[in-house]
Parts: structure tokens; sequence; C-alpha cells
């Protein structure tokens, strides 16, 4: 394992435990060719290395297009400018360095910013060359995401919530990398009726909170109000930062179908990666939670929208997990019937 995979992994996994539940659908080694590999992850990540970069779809692609000629004196030229990005020792740490401190970076290479942006592109798409499986549910959705406003009348609000904050840790190359603590969504029932959000009702008038975790012992991957119940028993999260927005029928029907086949975690497509991807499903309005996806990217990038620090997210049921082939758990571990009006 590369000392920088190895870096991100020990430190997540403080967090949560790293599971690798994703099944594969698609034979990424000989499904494609290279090229066709390095463009399927393009367009994966396309829009979260715009967001980094500031470059526009189309300069992105333009960089993309002349990958064939990067050589290593690419490599060279940035590192020798910027010691804090070492793509050899630590691909994973510099690439989630760079997507946080990219200004920074830029104002190190005045003069060779086309050489930055190549530098950042080539090296994220070896990393998910090498790290398909942390991005393959990603491929699938950014192939059927096709968000609009909605056009019925609303049954609920979605609001994606993220709390930046968190220790650094140190990369291998100095540099501190501070991913965050936890991102989920909320549903809120707007409407006069019960509805289905995932495979849990929820009654008018009422929220539920879905997120994915990798340390809870009863289970790996999606959880209903776990998210609620530590801001209610624990005054969790303090730092969240959170938008909305409102969806119709239409629009609850492909969350569902979202949250029903994301029922894992793993360090890369993590509890960040299942939140921007719900709401980039079901809102034109895109938040990128960065290349490698992290909380503290996602609240970054929440905070450039119309923003609430420390919105109010009730807890109105126990705590469930999913289970693919049945209903979800009730959990025996996270347990209180202090609910919330």
């Amino acid at each position: 394992m590369k000392k920088g995979r190895l870096l991100l992994l020990t430190f997540i996994t403080s967090l949560f435990l790293v599971t690798t539940s994703l099944a594969a659908s698609v034979d990424f080694e000989n499904a494609y060719g290279q090229g066709q590999k390095d463009e399927v992850i393009y367009n994966t990540i396309q829009f979260d290395y715009c967001v980094v970069t500031g470059l526009t779809d189309q300069e992105a692609d333009d960089v993309f297009a002349k990958l064939d000629e990067y050589d290593q004196s690419t490599t060279e030229l940035v590192e020798d400018a910027f010691p804090d990005c070492n793509s050899t020792n630590d691909l994973e740490g510099t690439i989630l360095y760079l997507q946080s401190n990219y200004e920074s970076a830029k104002n190190a290479m005045t003069g060779h910013e086309e050489e930055l942006d190549a530098y950042l592109l080539f090296n994220s798409i070896e990393y998910y060359k090498d790290n398909y499986d942390c991005i393959e549910q990603r491929v699938e959705d950014a192939q059927t995401a096709s968000a609009t406003a909605s056009n019925g009348s609303t049954v609920a609000t979605v609001k994606i919530f993220s709390d930046g904050s968190g220790d650094n840790t140190i990369g291998s190359s100095g540099h501190a990398i501070n991913t965050g603590t936890h991102a989920w969504i909320v549903v809120e029932n707007t409407s006069n009726r019960t509805i289905m959000v995932g495979k849990r009702t929820l009654p008018a008038g009422k929220q539920i909170t879905l997120g994915t975790w990798g340390n809870k012992s009863e289970h790996t991957g999606l959880w209903y109000n776990l998210e609620s119940y530590f801001i209610k028993t624990n005054s969790a999260y303090s730092k969240r930062v959170s938008t909305n927005y409102n969806i119709d029928s239409s629009g609850l029907d492909t969350l569902n179908t979202y949250i029903l086949r994301h029922d894992y975690w793993n360090a890369a497509d993590n509890c960040s990666a299942f939140a921007s991807g719900a709401w980039n499903q079901i809102s034109p309005n895109k938040i990128s939670a960065g290349i490698i996806c992290t909380p503290y990217n996602l609240a970054h990038n929440i905070q450039q929208t119309n923003y609430t620090s420390r919105a109010a997210v009730k807890y109105h049921d126990r705590v469930y997990y999913s289970q693919l082939n049945a209903n979800p758990a009730l959990s025996a571990v996270y347990v209180s019937t202090n609910y919330d009006r």
C-alpha cells in the first residue's frame, strides 16, 4: 500500500471502520482500454476538478486533451516550486492538500498555472485508476444524474449538512490535511401525508437524517437518524453548515433510488460522497465534496451557497440501520425515546 493511502486510511478509520462492500458492477480492468479508463474517470471527477481549479468545463476538457503530452518534467516543475506536493510518496495526501489549498498553490506557481492544472488532473486520474473501487458508484451516479428544477407540488425539503471541523493530520510530505468530521442529509416531509424515504416512512411535518458510516459495530453503510441522535444526546456537529432544496414527488423518487443503492461505505466513497451524491441527484445546483470527497471540502463548498450555520436537526424517530434485502433494523446501541416535538 502506498504511504499516502495508508495515511488517509489510518486517519479516517479513527472515525470510521474501512469497508469495501461496494459490489463491482463493471470489470474496470477489462471493460476499457487505457484511454477509455482515463476518460471514464475524468468524466466522473470533471465537476469536482473544475470547482477546485476554477476552470470552465471547456478549459478542463482542454487540459484533459493534452494529458497525452504529460511527462515527468511537469511533475518536477510543480514539485520543485511547491515542495508540499509529493506525488511519488503521498499521491493521496497531495490531492487532498491541493484541493483544499489550490489558491495558495497557484500563487506559488505564478506563470505555470497550466502545469499545475495538468499535474492535479493527471495525478487524480492516476489515483482513481489504482482505487477504482472507491469511485465505481460515483461513475454510475454521474452517468445517471439529470436533476432539474421541481415542477410539481413540493412534498419534501432536502438539506445537506457537513461539519468541516476536525484535527489536522500531517501527511508524509509534511503538510497538514483536514478532512473534516461528518456529512449527511436531512429530509423533512412538508406534505400533508406520510411519505417513504429510503425504507422508512416519514409522517407529515417530521424529519429524518440519512448518512453512511464505517465505524459502527451493528452495520457498515447507511443509517437512519443516527446524526439526529448524536445531536440530541451529545450536541454533536456544532460547526455544521447546510443548505436546502425543495423536491416534488419525482425528485423524491430519484432520491429514494439513490438511497437504496448506497448502503455501503469506504475510505474515499464516504459520508461526504454519499451526501453530495444525493444532493446532486435532485438539485440542479450541484455541490462538490472534492476530487477525493471529504466533509471539509463539502462544508467549504456549502459555504459558497446561501447556507445556514448550525440549522436545527430534529430527532423524531429511533435509530435504524439499513439492510439490503430486508427492512431497516432497529439499533440496540443507539437508543433514546427523548424525541423532539
